[in-house]
This record gives C-alpha cells, structure tokens and sequence, in this order.
C-alpha cells in the first residue's frame, strides 16, 4: 500500500488516497469491504471536522471548547 494523502488530510472528491499492488484474487476478494470501511471512515471524519470548525472560537472558556471521543464505529 503507498498512501497518497496524510492522516487528516482534506480531500476532495477524485483524489487518489493510495495505491496498492496485490495478487489480483486477494485484492479483489478485500476490495468492497475496504472501500466501504474507507468511505465509513471518511464520513466520520468530515463530520467531525464541521463540528470542530463550527464550535472553533465560540467558547467564553479561556482553554476554549473542544469535540472529544469521537470514535470510528458502526453502531451496533
């Protein structure tokens, strides 16, 4: 796997995030299952991201407000 973008990266759609080099029956057997863990990720993220820039600067508190444990499951 060569990643193309860094951890926290912002994006945007047609980006290449990585290219990886397999034998064919084992990427092909991994590939929905990994897009789909990426695309589930990534919606996390983003979401966090707008909530974090939607709180930055608003709080009274001098250590200002901060979005704690988001965390990167599916319910259930």
């Amino acid at each position: 796997v060569e990643w193309a973008c860094e951890e926290g990266q912002e994006v945007s759609a047609g980006t290449i995030v990585c290219r990886i080099q397999s034998d064919a029956r084992a990427l092909l057997g991994a590939e929905r299952a990994a897009l789909n863990f990426l695309q589930m990720l990534s919606g996390v993220a983003s979401t966090t991201r707008r909530y974090v820039q939607a709180i930055e600067g608003v709080s009274p508190n001098p250590r200002g407000c901060s979005v704690l444990d988001t965390r990167k499951t599916l319910p259930g």
